[in-house]
């Protein structure tokens, strides 16, 4: 039978014993992370940080790209949503606005020494900030650059696009490279596709290109029914409908096939480019500016997560230079200057670098506003409509939309 003392002694021992599992416990902080894509390299990136920060548990999943952002909407409305997650760019201006995301701006700044934060090209920061508000961190560069396929200038003799070309050397590219073919277009050639020219991504970097803008000066209503504006739309007009370097509608997979001299993309056409490898070809910015759009994915966290500081932490580590360098074995871009000097890839560097002259348009209209531009870029493209009929019905469909807006 046990005595009072040892029972008392056993017990003791007890409460000790779950006293020091609940100071454990309370010292283990638990975050929940979604990023999108690239598994295998994710599940390592987070197995290197658990075994850097013992004291974080990391509860991590991986969602599909195209549909997480329907996801996070309903899980953020249902107080659901994971501690830290990545958003689409595209998507990042309306989730800020609705002020689902933390302001991780004082803590960028009391840390910004230590995490050499300075070394972040500032075209990367600026990405994830919205209305003055750093509101993520610049994880994954989604800019866009001219992608050209060099056996196809090196069989029409001409030399490689320089840094400072222009649109009227793009024309004249396209027109000596393009070759049109037989009825069955077996061995035609093309400057570039009607998608290509049609996308967001380069009418908007034409229309900046020709000093143009989609916003007036006060940001209040739309300026690209402009002089500029119908300068270079007429450009676009004339490219897809009198110059004659597009392939015949239906014809697709030029570029991938050899048979086409330009396509633009992000770095996913670098990689997917670079794995077929049936053709030499290089990475420029686009003509007569250098504007390179598109945006930066960032990496966010909820207004409201428990753990602001284990949060904070990871983000810190996936903009670390080691964890940038890992990643960049995987094809992904790095957004730090230090990182991008030293890669060994010149085409990873090459696009890297034009992280600094990327234009990221953030409005929390961003879908809205991108369908019903490219509704009418397209009359355009398709020859439907006059460039300048185009522009002033598309004036009209955009403010039309924005005061609908107002008057919820």
């Amino acid at each position: 039978m046990m005595t009072l003392r040892k029972l008392l002694y056993v017990t003791l021992i007890g409460m000790l014993v779950l006293s020091g599992l609940a100071v454990c416990t309370a010292a283990e902080q638990t975050i929940e992370v979604v990023l999108t894509g690239q598994p295998e390299l994710y599940e390592s990136v987070v197995d290197q940080f658990r075994a850097a920060h013992p004291d974080i548990k990391v509860d991590y999943r991986t969602e599909a790209f195209g549909t997480w952002q329907e996801k996070l909407s309903i899980l953020l409305a249902s107080n659901l949503a994971p501690d830290v997650f990545i958003l689409s760019w595209a998507y990042f201006g309306e989730f800020a606005d609705l002020g689902v995301l933390l302001d991780i701006g004082p803590l960028v700044e009391r840390d910004y020494n230590a995490m050499r934060a300075s070394d972040i090209i500032p075209a990367a920061w600026e990405a994830a900030r919205y209305k003055g508000r750093q509101l993520g961190i610049p994880f994954l560069p989604g800019h866009t650059m001219i992608f050209y396929n060099n056996d196809i200038l090196a069989d029409a003799a001409i030399a490689e696009p320089k840094p400072n070309w222009t649109w009227d050397e793009f024309v004249e590219i396209a027109r000596r490279t393009t070759q049109p073919g037989t009825a069955d277009e077996v061995n035609s050639r093309y400057a570039i596709d009607h998608a290509r020219i049609a996308s967001w991504n380069f009418w908007s970097a034409v229309l900046f290109s020709h000093g143009g803008s989609v916003w007036n000066q006060e940001g209040t209503g739309f300026a690209i029914n402009s002089e500029a504006g119908l300068q270079a739309f007429q450009f676009i007009d004339e490219l897809a409908n009198r110059f004659q370097v597009l392939p015949p509608r239906g014809l697709s997979d030029l570029w991938s096939a050899g048979r086409q001299t330009f396509t633009h993309g992000s770095s996913s056409v670098l990689n997917n480019t670079r794995k077929d490898q049936r053709f030499d070809f290089a990475v420029t910015n686009y003509p007569a500016g250098q504007f390179n759009t598109g945006g930066i994915l960032p990496v966010c966290a909820k207004i409201d997560t428990k753990q602001p500081e284990a949060a904070w932490t990871f983000m810190k580590y996936l903009l670390s230079p080691e964890c940038m360098e890992y990643r960049a074995g995987y094809g992904q871009l790095p957004v730090r200057a230090s990182v991008v000097r030293r890669l060994p890839d010149p085409y990873i560097r090459e696009f890297a670098s034009g992280i600094s002259s990327a234009i990221v348009w953030t409005n929390k209209y961003y879908n809205q506003l991108n369908r019903i531009v490219n509704t009418h870029v397209n009359s355009i493209v398709n020859g439907q409509e006059p460039v300048g009929n185009a522009l002033t019905n598309l004036e009209i469909a955009l403010n039309a939309f924005l005061q609908s807006q107002i008057t919820k």
